[in-house]
């Protein structure tokens, strides 16, 4: 494809392995794989919140289609899956305000994306939405009401994630437009961040809970001061994309263009794996059956077959 930016799905691909290879370290405890851990949740939902925005747009059906409708499916899917399979119940709870798990992120997107036109605007519009989003998620450090319902804590604590990519998007011309040191300078500083952040959480020994955006400053146990240092962290993660190939790469490219099925179904097989006795090895054993497991994973759902199904039963296309 010509104008594809092959940079993104490469990303992408790196990221979706983050998720699963995060989400399997769950199975398990040990002093490093607590480290990597962290070291995951500081870079792996801000920079996935970025792409997203990048790619978002205002379409009704679009969120109709791939995002609301996967929502309610998946949602009814896990929650009928976590009691019958998980728990040998048959008291099945359907409810739709709070989401199973991992699947907060794609209600956050619905909501994000349903705000795009309240927040389309120029540049200097930008910066105010940008502030205000900045503002709002120190606020919500405070509030100990909101939390996983509505997956509200994280909407907000993560917004100007989401943001930065929209408006990076709409901007993109400026940032293609700017000086050869700016361009060089952008990655620099983020590989400078990241690395400064994953210091900072090893060092610190930072509560997961600080990570997840769930939890208030009383709850997790943490400041504003700390909540907006992991902000601009998230972004140093974010300006390290830079350095990832712009090329087409065999596997990693194609797999990259298909996170959303893997995303969408890996929860299925790592609730089994996490009730299974697989992580019974040294730490490095219980790492490497994790990475071998997330591989394999990546593989299975991020095919073109896969992929062709979902596209062919969550698309707005069907309709028209």
């Amino acid at each position: 494809m010509k104008n594809r930016i092959y940079r993104y799905d490469n990303a992408k691909c790196i990221l979706i392995f983050l998720v699963l290879f995060g989400h399997l370290l769950e199975c398990f405890s040990g002093r490093f794989p607590s480290a990597i851990y962290r070291t995951i949740y500081l870079f792996h939902m801000p920079a996935f919140l970025f792409l997203s925005g990048y790619f978002s747009s205002f379409h009704r059906k679009r969120i109709l289609f791939r995002l609301i409708l996967p929502y309610v499916v998946f949602q009814t899917l896990y929650l009928v899956f976590d009691a019958i399979i998980l728990n040998s119940s048959i008291n099945i709870r359907l409810q739709y305000t709070t989401p199973y798990w991992m699947l907060w992120y794609l209600f956050a997107l619905i909501i994000y994306n349903l705000l795009i036109p309240f927040f389309d605007t120029d540049i200097p519009g930008q910066i105010v939405f940008l502030a205000a989003s900045v503002l709002l998620s120190l606020l919500a450090g405070y509030d100990d009401s909101i939390g996983y319902f509505l997956s509200l804590s994280r909407i907000i604590t993560f917004a100007p994630f989401f943001l930065g990519g929209y408006y990076f998007k709409k901007d993109r011309a400026f940032f293609e437009n700017t000086s050869f040191c700016f361009r060089r300078i952008v990655p620099v500083v983020g590989v400078i961040l990241s690395v400064i952040g994953i210091l900072f959480a090893w060092k610190m020994k930072l509560a997961p809970a600080v990570l997840y955006g769930s939890f208030s400053y009383a709850n997790a146990g943490y400041t504003p001061v700390q909540k907006l240092f992991l902000l601009v962290i998230g972004y140093g993660g974010i300006m390290s994309i830079a350095l990832i190939p712009n090329k087409k790469i065999p596997l990693l490219s194609e797999i990259g263009k298909n996170t959303f099925p893997i995303f969408c179904l890996h929860g299925f097989v790592i609730r089994i794996l996490g009730k299974m006795r697989l992580f019974t090895h040294s730490e490095l054993g219980n790492l490497a059956v994790a990475g071998i497991l997330a591989v394999g994973l990546m593989i299975t759902f991020g095919n073109r077959i896969v992929s062709g199904l979902f596209h062919a039963v969550f698309s707005e296309k069907v309709v028209e």
